[in-house]
């Protein structure tokens, strides 16, 4: 899907609609969820997995197995530091 932009409203109670082309790209569903990020840019939403736990498969793939998971993490989170600061 290109980048598109969608102009939705927010009603008196807080809620607003996803647009459809958005929900059939993402084949969203009635229960589906959304998660809301504040940025500094502005807002991010993303879409939760329907199995949060299979979607982590593999997600420690790229680690090293010579050096203990814990030193991996304070050194990844070192360079998002950096990156951050930037």
């Amino acid at each position: 899907m290109q980048d598109m932009d969608f102009v939705t409203t927010v009603s008196e109670r807080g809620q607003t609609i996803v647009p459809a082309k958005i929900r059939r790209h993402l084949k969203l569903t009635k229960h589906g969820r959304l998660v809301w990020s504040l940025t500094k840019d502005g807002i991010h939403v993303a879409q939760l997995p329907d199995d949060p736990i299979s979607a982590l498969a593999g997600v420690f793939s790229e680690f090293n197995d010579d050096k203990p998971l814990t030193e991996q993490l304070i050194d990844e989170h070192r360079r998002e530091v950096v990156r951050d600061a930037i």
